[in-house]
């Protein structure tokens, strides 16, 4: 007997030994889990989508907070990458320009398949301030722009709206601020800025609007397959637009999007738990003290080609009431379950909302031949 545990003895240790070791590895693993905070890419601090991003995240419980940072961005490009390819990015907003300029990209597979629709939230209005010896569009031939960081949204937009309009700029990569400074300084005859209206940093150019003012983008068959007409008026931008006034622009949409490509448990619950905080919470967000954009928003509304995310679409088959008062915001709201939500001023008149939406059938109608 004695000898039988001389020889088993070095075994039950052995096995005894690797059983601590499994367990201590156990352990080491708890205390590394799979990440349960996730980041909200947005854009840049002065831009809506940073806006809307910290209104998200105060929808959720004050407890549970630290699971969603916001970060910044450019809702470009470079959102896309850093969606694709950072494990700790959730969620990005994305221009649809910027996600058809990104479907020519190689980033490795059909991104219709890696990317999943969150939410269509309300079209960006592209902004052009310019100096007042630039009486038009057409004037800035030749004229340096500053047209946001590469691969920004405010960047892939200008490039692709002065190419529909054959205007040859010489653009010039530039965040708001150095842009805005060299723009006061008469360095550049304008800068483009792609957002929802109104745009905190157009406070600061409104101080010098003896000198700047806005451009107007004439709603055209050019632009009619990528844009949505779009206007300001002297509400938006008092110091920028005169009373009684309205400059027409044009309007591109916007996305949350997530990423599809994750396998781990952990990203699926973070971003059912981001997903029920923001759809649940959303009437809140429609209130006159959360920036005008939100009540342009339509959650059921689709995008074509994309899937929506499994949180999203699970909530809004289970709250269909959700969806009626989704129906209910108006003649573009219903629209846009298939095509871009009519981007309608908050402060327009009934006269002027119906001509805006005149203006949105004759687009879909043109779209169509």
């Amino acid at each position: 007997m004695g000898f039988c545990v001389m020889r088993i003895g070095p075994h039950l240790l052995l096995c005894l030994s690797l059983t601590l070791l499994a367990s201590l590895a156990a352990q080491a693993e708890d205390k590394h889990p799979e990440p349960k905070s996730f980041t909200l890419i947005a854009a840049g601090p002065a831009d809506a989508e940073t806006a809307l991003a910290a209104e998200m995240v105060s929808l959720l419980p004050n407890e549970a907070r630290n699971r969603v940072s916001v970060a910044r961005g450019d809702a470009g490009f470079n959102n896309i990458i850093q969606l694709l390819s950072d494990p700790k990015t959730g969620a990005a907003f994305v221009s649809t320009d910027a996600l058809a300029y990104a479907k020519d990209a190689n980033l490795g597979g059909n991104l219709q398949e890696r990317l999943a629709l969150v939410a269509r939230l309300a079209p960006q209005e592209v902004h052009v301030v310019a100096r007042r010896n630039i009486a038009r569009l057409g004037d800035l031939a030749g004229q340096k722009v500053g047209v946001g960081p590469s691969g920004s949204s405010s960047a892939v937009t200008a490039a692709s709206v002065f190419a529909a309009l054959n205007i040859a700029v010489d653009p010039v990569a530039l965040d708001t601020e150095r842009a805005m400074a060299m723009l006061k300084r008469g360095e550049i005859a304008a800068l483009v800025s792609v957002g929802g209206k109104p745009l905190s940093f157009m406070a600061a150019l409104q101080a010098d609007a003896a000198d700047l003012h806005l451009l107007a983008i004439p709603f055209s068959p050019a632009l009619q397959n990528s844009y949505l007409p779009a206007r300001f008026e002297h509400s938006d931008y008092p110091g920028l637009v005169e009373s009684e006034v309205e400059v027409p622009t044009i309007a591109t949409g916007l996305l949350l999007l997530a990423s599809r490509d994750r396998d781990g448990p952990a990203y699926g619950a973070w971003l059912q738990f981001f997903i029920e905080s923001f759809f649940s919470g959303f009437g809140t967000l429609e209130k006159r003290d959360r920036h005008p954009k939100w009540r342009e928003v339509n959650l059921a509304a689709a995008y074509p080609g994309f899937a929506r995310a499994e949180p999203a679409d699970a909530w809004l088959h289970k709250e269909p009431v959700a969806l009626q008062d989704a129906a209910e915001k108006g003649p573009d709201a219903n629209l846009a379950t298939t095509a871009p939500a009519l981007p309608a001023s908050v402060s327009m008149s009934e006269d002027q909302k119906k001509a805006l939406f005149q203006e949105f059938i004759e687009w879909r109608r043109a779209r169509q031949h």
